[in-house]
């Protein structure tokens, strides 16, 4: 359901462990479980897309000029 979702890292991602994020889906800002796609750290305050789902945990990219993908998926 959050897939596709924008948010902010609300606590650091390290390269291959679990951070949290604050995204906003379904009307409501929530603070989940986040690990980061490709294994980089993305730092407290970054924005971020949420490219995937595993079980309760995001998987998110931060954001940059370029799209991760495309916004009608």
């Amino acid at each position: 359901a959050a897939i596709g979702s924008k948010g902010t890292v609300y606590l650091r991602i390290p390269t291959n462990g679990t951070g949290q994020v604050q995204v906003t889906f379904q009307g409501a800002e929530r603070t989940l479980d986040a690990v980061s796609n490709g294994d980089v750290e993305i730092a407290t305050g970054t924005y971020i897309t949420v490219v995937d789902q595993m079980g309760s945990v995001l998987v998110v990219e931060p954001m940059t000029g370029k799209k991760a993908r495309d916004e009608s998926e």
